[in-house]
């Protein structure tokens, strides 16, 4: 649940999900298309209303008509935009937890007869904020240089590869920030680095 970004995102965090996305995967099937699917964690930028309210930060009021909000995480403990609630920052043992979670989801997704798994790494989500030097601050294995901050995504794959071989990875090389605001990496170099580090499409 607290990986979703609203109260409207799909999930497949949990088994009773499988038996409804099964009728999916049998339907493309039958049509002669290939069944895949996307798996990612919105981090710090969890707990916000519908597109149409410009995603929105969820309050107390919201809780009220049923959309209660709930804290999201981050590799540190800064906000995505003011209005926003500030995220809990992970611990080593919670980042275990929530590489566990992505293994779990990706045996669920093929549970469901999904052929084929995107880790989406993109669009300021959770993947995204461990690579970026302004979301990451931390100054343990996963913080600090490009190699510690790439360290939770392969991490992700690794728990991941024995178990779908049709794996993809999405990487929006931006840093989702102003142009006015520096941003101390050329994230081409975070791509090539990936090319070299994993056996996947980049």
């Amino acid at each position: 649940m607290r990986a979703r970004k609203t109260h409207g995102c799909a999930g497949i965090y949990n088994g009773k999900h499988v038996p409804m996305y099964r009728r999916i995967t049998e339907f493309i099937n039958k049509n002669n298309s290939l069944p895949a699917m996307q798996i990612g964690h919105s981090g710090r930028k969890a707990a916000c209303g519908p597109p149409w309210t410009n995603f929105k930060p969820l309050t107390e009021s919201d809780a009220q008509d049923g959309r209660a909000p709930w804290q999201g995480v981050a590799p540190s403990a800064i906000k995505h935009r003011e209005d926003a609630a500030v995220p809990h920052e992970l611990s080593t043992s919670e980042i275990k937890e929530v590489i566990n979670a992505w293994r779990e989801a990706a045996l669920r997704t093929l549970d469901a007869g999904f052929e084929m798994v995107e880790i989406h790494g993109a669009h300021g989500y959770l993947i995204h904020q461990f690579l970026s030097p302004l979301a990451n601050r931390r100054t343990d294995a996963y913080g600090g240089s490009l190699a510690n901050r790439m360290r939770f995504v392969l991490e992700i794959f690794k728990g991941d590869e024995l178990l779908v071989s049709g794996e993809m990875m999405y990487v929006h090389a931006d840093s989702r920030v102003r142009k006015s605001v520096p941003v101390p990496e050329d994230w081409r170099n975070v791509l090539i680095r990936f090319e070299k580090a994993l056996p996947v499409s980049v």
